[in-house]
C-alpha cells in the first residue's frame, strides 16, 4: 500500500538520484532517473509516493515536482474623478417651533392662543380641578406639583406594608420559590452545554522563551544564528535557509555559504536546542497541568525522551506523567459516571454515543455498565419500536466499542427507503444486522502482491 512521504535529493548518479527523508542524516535508497522531474537540484525537499516492500526496505513510485512560483498576474489601475463639491446640497428649512408668533396653515400670525412661555401652569387656569387620589387605588399619590404633595420616591414604594407578597424584593434578586409550588426538577445538560462549559475550563500552552534566551546567550555568534534556526524548524529550516542566502549571493560577487560545515554545526546543536525548546513547554504545562487539554499535555510528556537529560528535566518529566496519568483517570470515571446517568434517565441514545467517544485510546466501559448498554439495546431493537428511532439508536451503536455483540431482535414493521439506507450502512460495522437484512457477509480483502514477491 503506498503512502506519501516528504524527501530530499542528495546527489545524482548514473543509475538514477539518492534520496533520504526529509530532516535524516542517512541517505535512505535511490530512485530512478525517469521518475525526477526536469530541472532538479541537490538538496530539493519534493512530496513522493513510497510503497513498503516483504523485506521491510521503502521504493519510491512516483515524485511531484514542487510548485513553481506564481507570476502576479498583471492589475489595471482604475483612477476614480476627482471630486470638486458635493453631490447634493441640502438646505434646512426653518422649524416651526422656533422663534416668532405661531402662525395658521396659510400664513398669518394666530391671536386666539398665547405662546408656550406666556401660558400660566395647568393648576392656575380657569376650570381646573384636581382630583386627588383614588378612592379604589390604596396607596397611591397625585403626580409632582399637585395640591396633594410630593410622590414618594421608589425606596419608599417598594417597603410600603399594603404592597403584596414580594414586593419588597430587591431590583435585580432572586424571585424566593413559592411554597404552595413544588420546585421545577434540573433539566439534563446537552451535549453543546458540556462542551463550551469544558472549553471554558481549558487553558491553552502558552509556553515562555526563558531557556531558549539563555541557550542562545550563551553561545557564540556564529553558532547563534544556526540555533535560532533549528529552533523554529529544526535541521530542514537550517538547510533551507543556507539555501535562501545562497539563492541571495548569486547575484553578487560574493561567494556562496559552503552548506557542509553549517549541517555539521546543526547536527551538533540539535540536542541543546531540542532540550531548551522542551524545557520552556514542560514547565508551561507544569504550571497549568490540571486546567490545559489533554492533547496538549500528552504531546509534552511524548517530546520527554528527548529532552530530559539531567536530574532536574527528568524529575519535571515525572511529574509531567503522574498528571497526565491522574488527568486521564478522572477523565475515565467522568466518563463511565456520564453513561450511567444516561442509563439511570432511561436516555439510551446518549449513553451509546457517549461509548463511542473514548476518552483515550486505553479506556474501557465498566463490566456492569457494558452488560447493560448490550441489553437495553438488543431490547429496544425490536419491530415495535418506530422505524425512526430503530434507525437512531443502530446508527449510535455502529460507533460504540461493543458493536459486534449486538443483535437486534427484529426489523420495525414499517420500513422506509432512509431506514434501509442507515440499516445497509450500519450493517458493515454490526454482523449481526447483515444476516437480519439478508445481505451475504462479503469475503475478507485480499492481500496485494507485488512484483517480485513468491507465491
Amino acid at each position: 500500500m503506498s503512502h506519501r512521504i516528504d524527501i530530499e535529493l542528495t546527489s545524482a548518479s548514473g543509475e538514477g538520484w539518492t534520496w533520504r527523508a526529509a530532516g535524516a542524516r542517512q541517505p535512505k535508497g535511490t530512485v530512478e532517473a525517469a521518475l525526477v522531474y526536469d530541472g532538479a537540484r541537490v538538496g530539493d525537499v519534493v512530496r513522493a509516493e513510497a510503497e513498503r516492500t516483504l523485506d521491510g526496505a521503502t521504493e519510491i513510485v512516483s515524485i511531484k515536482a514542487p510548485k513553481a512560483a506564481q507570476a502576479r498576474p498583471e492589475t489595471l489601475e482604475i483612477i476614480a474623478p476627482v471630486h470638486t463639491g458635493p453631490d447634493v446640497n441640502v438646505i434646512y428649512a426653518e422649524s416651526s417651533r422656533g422663534s416668532g408668533p405661531r402662525r395658521d396653515r396659510d400664513g398669518a400670525p394666530r391671536r386666539d392662543r398665547p405662546e408656550r412661555g406666556d401660558r400660566p401652569p395647568r393648576s392656575d387656569r380657569p376650570g381646573f380641578e384636581s382630583r386627588g387620589p383614588r378612592p379604589d387605588r390604596p396607596g397611591t399619590s397625585p403626580r409632582p406639583g399637585s395640591s396633594q404633595g410630593p410622590r414618594p420616591d421608589r425606596a419608599e414604594r417598594l417597603t410600603r406594608a399594603d404592597r403584596p407578597v414580594g414586593a419588597d424584593r430587591p431590583v435585580g434578586a432572586e424571585r424566593p420559590p413559592r411554597p404552595d409550588r413544588p420546585a421545577r426538577p434540573a433539566l439534563p445538560q446537552s451535549d453543546g452545554a458540556r462542551a463550551r462549559e469544558k472549553a471554558a475550563k481549558t487553558r491553552k500552552l502558552t509556553p515562555s522563551r526563558t531557556h531558549r534566551d539563555a541557550l542562545l546567550e550563551s553561545l557564540p555568534v556564529e553558532q547563534r544564528l544556526v540555533a535560532e534556526q533549528l529552533l523554529r524548524g529544526g535541521i530542514p529550516a537550517v538547510r533551507q535557509a543556507i539555501i535562501d542566502h545562497n539563492a541571495e549571493l548569486r547575484g553578487t560577487s560574493q561567494p556562496e555559504m559552503p552548506a557542509a560545515p553549517l549541517l555539521a554545526m546543526a547536527d551538533a546543536l540539535l540536542p541543546k536546542t531540542k532540550q531548551a525548546d522542551w524545557l520552556d513547554h514542560a514547565q508551561a504545562a507544569l504550571d497549568i497541568a490540571d486546567d490545559i487539554t489533554l492533547r496538549d499535555l500528552r504531546a509534552v510528556v511524548t517530546q520527554a525522551d528527548g529532552g530530559s537529560r539531567d536530574d532536574a528535566s527528568r524529575d519535571m518529566a515525572a511529574k509531567l506523567r503522574e498528571a497526565l496519568q491522574r488527568r486521564i483517570e478522572g477523565e475515565r470515571v467522568t466518563w463511565n459516571a456520564e453513561i450511567g446517568e444516561c442509563l439511570e434517565g432511561n436516555r439510551l441514545v446518549r449513553a451509546l454515543r457517549l461509548a463511542g467517544r473514548l476518552p483515550d485510546p486505553g479506556a474501557k466501559i465498566a463490566p456492569e455498565l457494558h452488560e447493560r448498554l448490550v441489553t437495553s439495546t438488543n431490547a429496544q431493537l425490536s419491530a415495535d419500536t418506530p422505524q425512526d428511532l430503530w434507525a437512531t439508536i443502530i446508527e449510535a451503536a455502529a460507533d460504540a466499542p461493543f458493536r459486534r455483540e449486538i443483535a437486534p431482535v427484529a426489523l420495525p414493521t414499517i420500513q422506509g427507503e432512509a431506514f434501509a439506507s442507515v440499516a445497509a450502512q450500519a450493517s458493515n460495522r454490526i454482523p449481526s444486522l447483515l444476516k437480519l437484512l439478508g445481505l451475504s457477509i462479503p469475503p475478507p480483502p485480499r492481500a496485494k502482491v507485488t512484483a517480485g514477491s513468491k507465491g
